[in-house]
């Protein structure tokens, strides 16, 4: 079984490491820009019956194919999920936030998955249309696409990496949640979300059980994509401005 990879990136050139360790057929490099343009051009490239999708920030172990390879007989498997370990935080902070349980679950619908290394069955989303402005949860829409046509998408542990900073986490979390406006357009869903954070932040504070980095790494994260909202109604509110 070979597959195609197709890497969206703004790099122009491959930089997965351990692409070695995948029986490859072509590597697609899709550099178009939003990301939901980028993937769906992508996905109208490849030949093979699944595809991969890799970030160009992950390092593919050499069981990655195998693990995940393994989910792909069930008729009504769409998309297979690799978790990945984090790296480049800091020794402990990784081995930390790595220990935390995994174990192989699937994505349910109205939840998201994400394509950082995911197979996909490539017949059922041929014909993926999504809207043409996303720049970020364009991962969300194709998730629901394949749990709506009564595929599963299962998530499933694997040792494979992926490279993090502390500047890196912060600025893709407010990124991602700023570009969230495409999708969910109404003031009251940020501010639900805002309130909602601040409620996981008081969880993971006085949570009795969690390693204390791990309560430090997801009150920042929570409080970059709390940023990311507020940037949101930011971004409304001017455009509403502009539009009298």
């Amino acid at each position: 079984m070979k597959i195609d990879v197709c890497l969206v990136t703004k790099n122009k050139v491959n930089t997965i490491k351990g692409m070695e360790f995948i029986p490859i057929n072509n590597l697609i490099i899709e550099t178009s820009t939003p990301l939901a343009l980028a993937r769906m051009r992508s996905i109208q490239k490849v030949e093979t019956e699944w595809f991969a999708f890799i970030d160009d920030d992950v390092e593919i172990d050499e069981n990655w194919f195998e693990t995940l390879k393994a989910y792909t007989q069930g008729t009504k498997v769409g998309a297979i999920q690799g978790m990945l370990l984090v790296k480049g935080l800091g020794g402990k902070w990784d081995q930390a936030l790595n220990s935390i349980g995994r174990y192989a679950h699937d994505i349910k619908l109205g939840n998201r998955g994400f394509t950082h290394n995911t197979l996909i069955r490539t017949e059922i989303v041929k014909d993926w249309i999504p809207p043409q402005n996303l720049s970020a949860y364009e991962d969300y829409v194709l998730t629901q696409y394949i749990l709506r046509k009564g595929y599963r998408w299962i998530n499933v542990p694997t040792i494979s990496y992926h490279k993090k900073t502390w500047k890196k986490v912060w600025k893709n979390a407010i990124w991602a949640t700023a570009s969230r406006k495409e999708l969910w357009p109404a003031t009251k869903d940020n501010l639900i979300q805002i309130l909602k954070n601040f409620i996981s932040i008081l969880r993971v504070v006085f949570s009795l059980n969690m390693n204390w980095r791990v309560k430090i790494y997801r009150t920042y994260f929570t409080i970059a994509t709390t940023y990311g909202y507020i940037k949101s109604l930011q971004i409304r509110s001017r455009a509403r401005a502009s539009a009298r």
